[in-house]
């Protein structure tokens, strides 16, 4: 799964490739971090994809 960084009033919104929201972080490390922390099947349950 790919995915789409944005910077948001100061914070980082992380999106499916196809642009659902998927969580939102405070810098891109942390966002970088937590993608790889956390199973696909996670986000892709919980983006309904």
């Amino acid at each position: 799964m790919q995915y789409v960084m944005k910077y948001r009033d100061g914070h980082v919104e992380v999106y499916s490739k196809s642009g659902i929201f998927l969580f939102s972080a405070d810098t891109q490390t942390e966002a970088r971090f937590m993608l790889e922390r956390c199973n696909c099947e996670e986000f892709q349950a919980a983006s309904g994809l």
